[in-house]
């Protein structure tokens, strides 16, 4: 009993299975924290933006009682895209511009970037902050792990004392090396999509789309994805800041022509799901 509190208020043991535990609690909140669900009655449409100042819906004829909502829709920058309040044709309500309705969860979610199988769920505006920090503390655990790999192989070999090293121990060693250098290159990859992302303001959909939110700069976007307190950013918990459903929405630059329509994806987009349109169509008084 001794030995086993000696061993784990050692530096090593205790900074690593520091780190593991907070990886599965990222993971477990990831995977049950909403992703940012737009629910009916959550967002209120602008009236000045609803077709011929109508308030009428396409799928039942009726009325609903659009607030007037402050909104970037009236700048003049010729990239802010102006199409009427989209409509998901599946939840039967107005869904924001930057929500896209998931096929797999079955609902509308905001900044939808993708639907994960790991975590069983989308990533959104919510969790976001978890995925982030589940990928990067399982690559943290990587290096720790190649880092003791490497410092157990040279007091192997620079020790004078003789070490046993087994068949077993020796199979077990490389195959944890090449674990680790997986998940290191897997879980890496990932995040610095998501850290691009969070540069560009865009979520996976959205670059499939050719649109981005705001340009405010790469701390900015931490600070609204992350929390704006720095010293918190390594507590696994949901995105602490207030979600705006009316964040407006810009085509990248050099596509002021033509955006791709990629919206109510899963995962990926395929090949029936995506089609370019001309940016006249977004000016049109559908819902879609």
């Amino acid at each position: 009993m001794c030995s086993f509190f000696v061993y784990f208020s050692s530096p090593l043991p205790l900074s690593y299975w520091s780190f593991l535990i907070l990886a599965l609690i990222s993971h477990f909140l990831a995977m049950f924290t909403h992703p940012g669900i737009v629910a009916a009655g959550d967002y209120s449409p602008p009236q000045s933006r609803l077709p011929q100042n109508s308030t009428t819906t396409p799928s039942t004829g009726g009325t609903t009682a659009a607030a007037e909502t402050p909104t970037d829709a009236s700048s003049d920058d010729p990239l802010l895209i102006k199409k009427p309040i989209r409509w998901c044709k599946v939840c039967a309500q107005h869904k924001p511009d930057r929500a896209h309705h998931c096929k797999v969860c079955d609902m509308c979610v905001f900044r939808m970037d993708h639907h994960c199988p790991w975590i069983n769920n989308c990533v959104g505006w919510n969790n976001q902050r978890l995925f982030i920090l589940f990928l990067t503390y399982v690559a943290f655990l990587s290096c720790f792990t190649l880092l003791l790999l490497v410092m157990s192989l040279y007091y192997y070999t620079t020790s004078e004392h003789a070490i046993e090293w087994s068949n077993s121990i020796c199979a077990c060693c490389v195959l944890l090396f090449g674990e680790s250098c997986f998940f290191l290159f897997f879980v890496g990859d990932f995040l610095f999509e998501q850290m691009e992302a969070i540069e560009t303001n865009s979520t996976l959909v959205e670059t499939y789309q050719q649109k981005r939110g705001r340009q405010d700069g790469l701390m900015t976007h931490l600070y609204d994805v992350m929390g704006p307190t720095v010293a918190m950013w390594w507590i696994p918990m949901a995105n602490p800041k207030k979600v705006d459903l009316h964040e407006p929405i810009f085509l990248d630059k050099g596509k002021e022509d033509e955006v791709v329509d990629t919206d109510e994806i899963g995962i990926l987009p395929t090949e029936s799901s995506v089609r370019v349109v001309w940016k006249s169509e977004l000016y049109q008084t559908d819902f879609q």
